[in-house]
C-alpha cells in the first residue's frame, strides 16, 4: 500500500494503483538469460486516507512460472446451478493464452473431485490459439446428488481442476468449490439451501490488531474463531476489498 510498481532489470512491467487489490506484472519480455532481478516498489507520498492504512508490503508476493501457453488463472469464472434438484450444473469459463511464435493445439479438461479425491464429473473440450492470441473456453459439467455447503465448521468442498496439455506445454490450476443455493426474501430474509437462516454478523477492519495491516493466516483463523465463539456466522467487511 500503496502505488506499488514491478520492476524487471529496471524495466517497469506492471503497476497496482489500490493497495487492497492484487494485481499481476508480466515479466516475460523483460528476462534474460541468467540471473534477473525483480523489484516490487511502493509509493505512499500521495497516500490519503482518514487513518493511516500502512506503508510497503503487506501482502505476499508471489513468482508465477508457466510454460507461454497457460491458462489465465484471473479468467476462471465458476458457476452452479440447480444444485437442489438432484444434480447440480457446473459452468467453467476462462482463457488460455498464447505468449509464443506460432499457434497452439491443444486440450482443456475440467475435473471435479469430491473430498476424497474421487472424481465425480469431468468434460474437456480442444482449442487453437493463434500467435500471440487469446481463445476462451467455456464447459459445462454435471454432478449428481452433490453434497451440499453449509454454513458451518468442516463444510463440504470439492476441488476443481483445470488442466491444459499440447504436445510441449501444459498447466493445471486448482480450486475449492463448494455447492450451494441461497437467496434473500423482501419478508423473510437470508435462505441457503431452501432452509432460512438468521443472520448474525460483525463488521471486519482489515487489521490484526498489534500486527497492523499485514495478513497473517492463523491471526486471520484465531480472529474468525474468536467471532464464531461468539455466536457470529456472518461478517461485513469494509470499505476495501477483503
Amino acid at each position: 500500500m500503496a502505488r506499488a510498481t514491478v520492476f524487471v532489470n529496471g524495466n517497469p512491467c506492471g503497476k497496482g494503483e489500490y493497495g487492497y487489490l492484487g494485481f499481476r506484472a508480466d515479466a516475460t519480455a523483460f528476462l534474460l538469460p541468467g540471473t534477473n532481478v525483480v523489484e516490487v516498489k511502493c509509493d505512499t507520498r500521495q497516500l490519503k486516507s482518514r487513518w493511516y492504512p500502512g506503508g510497503g508490503l503487506y501482502r505476499p508476493v508471489r513468482r508465477v512460472e508457466t510454460d507461454n501457453v497457460y491458462v489465465e488463472d484471473d479468467s476462471l469464472r465458476i458457476e452452479t446451478e440447480d444444485v437442489l434438484s438432484g444434480t447440480a450444473r457446473l459452468k467453467v469459463e476462462g482463457v488460455v493464452a498464447n505468449r509464443r511464435v506460432g499457434d497452439a493445439k491443444g486440450r482443456v479438461t475440467v475435473r471435479v473431485k469430491d473430498a476424497d479425491g474421487c472424481v465425480v464429473a469431468t468434460e474437456d473440450e480442444s482449442l487453437a490459439v493463434e500467435s500471440f492470441a487469446d481463445e476462451d473456453f467455456d464447459l459445462e459439467l454435471k454432478v449428481k446428488n452433490p453434497k451440499l455447503w453449509e454454513m458451518k465448521p468442516g463444510a463440504y468442498l470439492y476441488s476443481l481442476e483445470v488442466s491444459l496439455s499440447g504436445a510441449d506445454f501444459s498447466d493445471t490450476i486448482v480450486r475449492r468449490i463448494g455447492f450451494r443455493d441461497f437467496r434473500f426474501d423482501a419478508a423473510k430474509g437470508f435462505f441457503l439451501n431452501g432452509r432460512r437462516v438468521q443472520l448474525k454478523g460483525v463488521d471486519l477492519h482489515s487489521d490484526l490488531g498489534p500486527l497492523g495491516m499485514a495478513f497473517d493466516r492463523d491471526a486471520m483463523r484465531r480472529q474468525l474463531e474468536v467471532m464464531v465463539d461468539m455466536g457470529a456466522n456472518a461478517l461485513r467487511t469494509s470499505h476495501n476489498c477483503p
